[in-house]
């Protein structure tokens, strides 16, 4: 069985939780301006991260770019969670071709709930890099960029406009596994995309990574009960087409998106990153990058549901 962020690995050992240093960087009742990169429509943590932010009070939520492969019909998925919510927010795809040229399927299993959710059908293709710039320009060192897919959008970002890490307030990534040592799912898929990502001097830079997200899961009984409703309705018909790849859902992207508001959940330590081969290698207590070591399991799930009611 290939290793990728699907795969369940369980038996990691709790260690204790420490403030993380981004304490400072959300106080209570503050609103954070949020751009939300994603490959909704494989995983199902994508989609449930698009309900969590919709429903963060703190959140304000700018826009949303999807990125791999068929990138219409991922805009298309977040645009039926949207529907249902009864919310409008930018939506705009990426380009199907990673950053070294190679073009992609990227096929998306759930978009074949689409046929049974109103959503929008028509998107402007490969507009999400110069929406993402136009909307971080406008609004210098307010924006935290969350990005939970592989890095392409990311990564065309940095390189047409050099100066956007300067103009964002933070940059928070779903990406790597630092401690297990296995090729993730995200940072394998476009592995140019994710070296120009690492190599870049990127503002308040946290990672959320594999091996910290698999403290953080819910079976099919439970997910099915709290997974219902609301905006939940798409996710609940997605989450059906997920549970024929793996009977368990793991809150990857999920925690990356509350360790933007509840940040001492999570405990980091700084590291530089380099890429080998399909591997993301940490060299800890040097470099700028704060990389997950680990989160506080019980609150994120009462700080996620608590966050979601009612959307």
């Amino acid at each position: 069985m290939k290793v990728t962020r699907r795969c369940f690995l369980g038996g990691m050992a709790a260690m204790p939780l420490l403030a993380g240093p981004f304490s400072g960087l959300c106080e209570s009742g503050d609103r954070i301006p949020v751009l939300f990169d994603t490959d909704i429509g494989t995983d199902i943590d994508d989609a449930l991260t698009v309900v969590y932010l919709l429903g963060q009070k703190r959140c304000e939520l700018l826009g949303v770019t999807t990125c791999y492969g068929d990138t219409i019909a991922r805009a298309r998925l977040v645009s039926a969670i949207m529907t249902a919510a009864k919310r409008e927010v930018p939506v705009h795809p990426g380009s199907p071709e990673l950053v070294g040229g190679k073009s992609v399927s990227g096929k998306v299993p759930q978009a074949e709930v689409l046929a049974r959710w109103p959503h929008r059908e028509e998107f402007d293709p490969d507009s999400a890099v110069e929406f993402m710039y136009q909307t971080i320009k406008a609004r210098p060192g307010e924006v935290t960029l969350l990005a939970t897919g592989p890095l392409t959008n990311v990564a065309r970002l940095f390189q047409r406009h050099p100066e956007t890490p300067k103009l964002l307030k933070a940059v928070t990534l779903m990406n790597g596994s630092f401690r297990l040592m296995l090729p993730e799912y995200n940072a394998k898929l476009d592995t140019e995309a994710t070296r120009i990502v690492y190599e870049t001097a990127a503002p308040g830079g946290r990672v959320i990574d594999f091996d910290t997200s698999l403290q953080c899961r819910m079976g099919k009984k439970e997910a099915r009960e709290r997974i219902r409703g609301g905006a939940f309705g798409p996710v609940a018909d997605m989450l059906e087409v997920w549970f024929k790849t793996l009977p368990l859902v793991i809150f990857y992207d999920s925690i990356a998106a509350a360790s933007i508001f509840e940040p001492d959940m999570v405990r980091f330590k700084t590291a530089a990153v380099k890429l080998r081969g399909n591997l993301t290698i940490p060299s800890f207590g040097r470099g700028s990058w704060h990389i997950s070591v680990d989160v506080d399991q019980r609150r994120f799930k009462d700080h996620y549901f608590k966050t979601v009611a009612g959307v």
